[in-house]
């Protein structure tokens, strides 16, 4: 996956080696190494979409973290939106919503489906 990943302009665009985004970061166990390309890949979801110079795009997460499963020819797929709030007042869930179906229905099940489907 990581080698089709790569080889895709779209996607290979928004590859990045950190997922951070309103005044927060993701930290990764020691386990997982950004610099090693078998195992761990990030990608900048909204970036892909808002490169699109679409008029209104659609809301989209901050990333798409994938981990190759050391057991099985597998990954494990994470989708990260971040915030930076300090009540749920900042909070609007269906924008949160939104966003991750954008990722699901969108990005992975259409956009990139030769990709990410294993059918």
């Amino acid at each position: 996956m990581f080698k089709k990943i790569y080889n895709s302009p779209d996607l290979f665009k928004i590859v990045s080696t950190y997922c951070s985004e309103n005044n927060a970061e993701i930290c990764l166990s020691d386990g997982l190494d950004l610099h090693s390309d078998d195992k761990l890949l990030i990608l900048k979801t909204d970036a892909y979409y808002s490169s699109k110079n679409m008029h209104n795009p659609p809301p989209s997460i901050d990333c798409l973290i994938l981990v190759k499963c050391d057991k099985c020819d597998g990954y494990d797929l994470h989708l990260v939106e971040l915030r930076d709030i300090n009540s749920q007042n900042g909070f609007n869930k269906e924008n949160i919503v939104s966003k991750f179906k954008t990722i699901i229905d969108n990005f992975l099940q259409v956009q990139f489906k030769d990709i990410f489907s294993r059918v």
